[in-house]
């Protein structure tokens, strides 16, 4: 049996907006390999109404072969608090658990898209911590 919910559990009872959030902070001193890395502002929010979530990417970038060989782990940053260490490979929805238990966020949905140059990990706000 399969079970999806949107939301889970009772964090929201309807879909917020929290405007311009600060960025994630990314941490990829155990990871080894990396070239490039990034953490940008996708689409900052806007007013509730128009229903324009703030989005964050996280991204690496390399060779097929360099991101082939990736190892290690990161961890994520977020108003002070901080993911337990997360595989360099991480699924989006362990991504989302991980980000959901701080203190800090409060609901979120991530997206992993993989590419033969790149992996990023696209990051939705629902609602504050």
């Amino acid at each position: 049996m399969l079970e999806v919910r949107f939301h889970h559990g009772a964090l929201v009872s309807t879909p917020l907006n929290e405007g311009d959030l600060p960025l994630l902070e990314l941490d990829l001193s155990a990871v080894s390999e990396i070239k490039f890395s990034e953490v940008s502002a996708i689409q900052k929010g806007t007013a509730p109404g128009s229903f324009e979530f703030p989005e964050q990417a996280i991204s690496v970038s390399g060779t097929a072969a360099e991101l082939a060989s990736l190892s290690g782990d990161f961890a994520l940053e977020f108003g002070g608090a901080v993911t337990p260490l997360l595989p360099h490979n991480v699924s989006a929805a362990a991504l989302t658990t991980a980000l959901m238990t701080l203190e800090t966020v409060g609901e979120v949905e991530v997206f992993r898209t993989d590419t033969a140059a790149s992996r990023e990990w696209k990051v939705r706000f629902y609602s504050a911590g």
